[in-house]
């Protein structure tokens, strides 16, 4: 006992040397454990000294460690690898538009995916043309901080920053090149000694941009970046970053790049999953943006098609971005309508929160009976049904369902849709609207349609408006 009580002397003085300048030794309780029972041995009080002592220190340990430093990227055989050579799977998600979701950047978040969802990347999505848009009248000032607060965010918790110019309703990225240029060169010279920052170029060319426009475009930009930086760049292909087998026959002739596949799990099924399939030798792909419902970003979750494309990416070591990280009202995105984005906690997750994390942890696929705390009472999804031009305008035509959660009959029902330019309503069905701005309106029911069945929905509300440009349905906010 003698000898056992001089080892644990001496680590007790010698852990005290280590603490005398800075830290305090021990956190004293109110009164010590000696003093309310002067009966225990002072081999035992050492001992306790001692394990405060060394939980101390290792806490100190772990606060003061700095983060490891994270390492840029590169392609090797067509896959996204680290510094080592060893494949790398970029696991992330995206913001809405930094514009309209600005909140959603800060420390808590960042942290959640990294430590709730287990997640090493973060998207910040930027959009060039919509309402606030970087190249349409939006604050670029506002709008760089933003992605400068990610970027350091990022750093600061060892993840990757996919810094992300989101054309949509502009389709052809040549329509702001010049933009972008001066942009990225900002970006790449901001950045040029940050590791851990991707740029994406041209979210999802669409309606009749080709793969000649995007290569077009494509050789003033990746120059412009390559200037000041060699990090991965990602490179949208047309058709909604669908076409990717287009550039596997005409790659572009630079190095570190990436082709964006992009997917929604309830829209896109076997046929895109075979294009894939066919090209996933040939180029270097990363999904840089998909989701789990349909691709309006609302509708219904089909998780048998998101667990096949899961199981895809993973076999063939492909990155992927889960689109988005808001509170908006639609399905795709991760917290319910009222959750505060700064504070949010797992107790806000929607559904499709739900299966992200599940994915983490590698749990069943969620089910929605189980989920039904994550649902408001009424949950209203709409789709775009149809487009087409008029003359220099373009009208679009939607349908909506409006679902009952509860388990009772409801006696009227309503919702808000707010459009991200002014609209002109032209026509409507199966419903009353009120007109709260040129952007926002609100939709009630009929007296034929008022009531709703406990556990069923009503379908067939529609509309159709005409504005200026063609509005992409995931920039349409819809609150219940």
């Amino acid at each position: 006992m003698k000898t056992k009580h001089a080892i644990y002397l001496v680590l007790t003085i010698f852990l005290a040397f280590l603490f005398m300048n800075g830290e305090p030794m021990i956190v004293k309780a109110q009164q010590s454990d000696q003093e309310m029972n002067p009966k225990l041995s002072t081999e035992k009080n050492a001992s306790l000294e001692l394990k405060s002592m060394i939980e101390q220190e290792l806490y100190h340990q772990r606060k003061d460690q700095p983060t490891p430093k994270i390492a840029s990227l590169k392609i090797q055989n067509n896959r996204i690898v680290d510094q080592k050579g060893k494949p790398f799977v970029l696991k992330g998600i995206s913001t809405h538009g930094i514009a309209w979701f600005p909140e959603i950047i800060n420390q808590n978040s960042f942290t959640r995916f990294r430590d709730d969802f287990g997640l090493n990347t973060v998207r910040i999505a930027m959009y060039t043309a919509e309402d606030g848009g970087y190249c349409t009248g939006g604050d670029q000032q506002n709008l760089e901080s933003r992605i400068d607060q990610g970027v350091q965010l990022c750093q600061q918790l060892n993840l990757y920053c996919i810094i992300d110019w989101h054309i949509l309703s502009d389709q052809d990225p040549l329509q702001y090149k010049d933009q972008s240029k001066l942009f990225f060169e900002k970006m790449a010279q901001k950045y040029r000694k940050t590791p851990n920052v991707i740029f994406e170029i041209c979210n999802e060319p669409n309606g009749n941009t080709t793969w000649n426009d995007v290569t077009q475009y494509a050789n003033q930009i990746i120059p412009t970046i390559r200037e000041h930086s060699n990090n991965l760049i990602i490179v949208g292909t047309p058709t909604w970053s669908q076409d990717i087998d287009q550039a596997a026959k005409r790659p572009l002739k630079y190095t570190n790049i990436a082709y964006a596949l992009h997917f929604y799990a309830a829209t896109h099924k076997d046929d895109l999953r075979n294009k894939y399939l066919q090209n996933v030798n040939k180029i270097p792909i990363i999904v840089s943006e998909y989701g789990i419902c349909d691709a309006s970003g609302n509708g219904n979750i089909d998780e048998a098609s998101a667990k096949q494309w899961i199981d895809l990416l993973n076999k063939n070591q492909t990155g992927r971005i889960l689109w988005n990280a808001s509170n908006k009202q639609e399905t795709s995105s991760i917290l319910v309508p009222d959750a505060n984005m700064e504070t949010w906690s797992l107790s806000n997750l929607s559904l499709t929160g739900h299966w992200l994390i599940d994915q983490a942890n590698q749990k069943e696929p969620i089910k929605s009976e189980k989920k039904a705390e994550a649902r408001a009472k009424l949950t209203t999804t709409f789709q775009e049904t149809n487009h087409w031009e008029n003359g220099n305008q373009y009208s679009m035509q939607y349908l909506a369902s409006i679902q009952n959660n509860t388990n009772k009959t409801t006696s009227s029902w309503r919702f808000e849709i707010k459009f991200p330019e002014a609209v002109k309503i032209n026509d409507y069905w199966n419903c009353e609207i009120e007109h709260v701005d040129q952007r926002t309106f609100i939709f009630s029911n009929k007296e034929y349609n008022a009531k709703i069945k406990a556990e069923s929905s009503i379908q067939d509300v529609g509309w159709i408006v005409t504005s200026n440009s063609l509005i992409d349905p995931k920039t349409i906010q819809i609150n219940p």
